[in-house]
């Protein structure tokens, strides 16, 4: 009953030597209600990622949506299913990232290499990250 809302979940467990899964990860709407993120691994989608954390997204005068990775850095996408699970990786360049075949419905995580990994959870509206 004391729980924060609009906030996601990763329901975990200690087993004595490390912390481990306890079910899907959750939001919890501000009206009360409990949205499962378990992604849909039969229905995938394309991912244009311009950052690691919130950040106020700005399109230029050219309609280019303005990014906030470190050109020449390598990131990782991973997304929730009983633990962290890999997408794979790309380098930045100028313009956002795409991952692609990424599960509809799922809790991402874009991670930079040599970070520590204090990198922001998303989710994925359809066309735009979403923050927790």
């Amino acid at each position: 009953s004391d729980m924060g809302t609009d906030i996601c979940y990763l329901p975990m467990c200690f087993d004595g030597n490390e912390l481990v899964p306890a079910g899907d990860c959750l939001i919890l709407e501000k009206q009360g209600t409990i949205r499962v993120l378990a992604g849909q691994q039969d229905v995938n989608t394309t991912l244009a990622l311009t950052s690691t954390t919130h950040r106020t997204q700005a399109v230029s005068t050219d309609g280019i949506e303005q990014t906030f990775l470190n050109e020449d850095t390598s990131y990782e996408l991973f997304y929730w299913e009983n633990g962290w699970q890999s997408l794979g990786k790309q380098t930045a360049g100028n313009g956002a990232l795409e991952f692609n075949d990424a599960p509809v419905g799922a809790l991402f995580w874009l991670v930079a290499d040599g970070s520590k990994e204090d990198e922001r959870i998303f989710t994925w509206d359809g066309s735009r990250q979403v923050w927790w």
